[in-house]
């Protein structure tokens, strides 16, 4: 069995692909616009799996991660986006079926609202955003034309790759500046990249099929990460914020305010655990700061 990972030169991708190495499978990792040590060129638009990547069959496992995941990019650049989110991934997705290999789709909670929160996978889905009802469309594309297939949902997922552009990230870089606001009724999940590698790997290692979300729970309000922010920065008394609700707050188009994905049958099936948000939130802090301070003293 094969492990290709198109898109490994994304976060979780990237974590799959470490992971699987050092667990000595038998992996081939792709990147699209970003070359990386190991990993070979592939543009799911145009590229043969089979040229570029060796004959596939039905004893791979071909995971379909590369795509554009900034929801404002796609949002402005509508028919690009499709052409790789959309017309990329069908093109991947009908080889991979015709192959009789088995496909591991990573979808997202934006395909949910966010009235309520707490989705299980049997929550019917309503997107508010063009990246969302991209996803969607490929779900509902797998579900009807593949007959081996895995989607895994998650939810915000942060690690040492991504740590500057992630919630944690964007919420401590947003306290320092004045006027910044907090939606305290804004409730969404934050995972460790290496936990959602873990459980994807054992979702495999176990021939687990159908839809599964892969989140840490409970999840997390944006004031309470704020204040575990402020909490642990050697900057807090540069530190503040006005309590808000979302919907004063203002987005280039509707966001879920609850987006937040539960992980109960994930727990059950795969004895799963997660790192805490507060502990991630730690890190990520302790990150930022030192990147911050390591210019000042090469400098001196």
């Amino acid at each position: 069995m094969r492990l290709i990972i198109l898109g490994a030169s994304g976060l979780i991708g990237g974590q799959l692909y470490r992971d699987a190495m050092a667990a000595s499978r038998k992996v081939i990792g792709t990147y699209g616009r970003n070359a990386r040590d190991g990993m070979r060129p592939f543009d799911i638009t145009k590229d043969s799996l089979n040229d570029k990547l060796g004959q596939i069959g039905p004893e791979d496992i071909v995971f379909l991660m590369a795509a554009r995941i900034d929801m404002n990019w796609v949002k402005d650049n509508p028919e690009e986006s499709r052409a790789i989110n959309i017309d990329g991934a069908k093109r991947i997705i009908d080889k991979v079926n015709a192959a009789g290999a088995i496909i591991l789709y990573i979808s997202s909670e934006a395909i949910f609202d966010g009235v309520d929160g707490g989705y299980v996978e049997t929550s019917l889905p309503h997107p508010l955003t063009l990246y969302g009802r991209q996803k969607l469309e490929i779900e509902n594309y797998i579900k009807d034309a593949s007959k081996d297939w895995c989607i895994v949902r998650t939810g915000w997922t942060v690690g040492r790759d991504n740590f500057g552009h992630n919630p944690i990230s964007a919420t401590y870089h947003t306290l320092k500046r004045p006027g910044a606001k907090m939606a305290e009724d804004n409730i969404f999940t934050i995972t460790d990249v290496r936990d959602t590698s873990r459980a994807i790997l054992k979702l495999v290692k176990q021939n687990k099929r159908g839809l599964y979300h892969v989140a840490s729970n409970p999840p997390v309000c944006r004031t309470e990460l704020a204040d575990w922010i402020m909490d642990s920065s050697k900057h807090r008394a540069l530190m503040n914020y006005e309590t808000v609700q979302f919907k004063d707050l203002t987005f280039s188009e509707p966001r879920p305010a609850k987006s937040w994905i539960s992980n109960k049958k994930l727990v059950k099936e795969i004895d799963q655990s997660f790192i805490p948000p507060r502990q991630i939130a730690e890190e990520i802090v302790a990150q930022i700061e030192a990147d911050i301070e390591e210019p000042e003293r090469t400098s001196i």
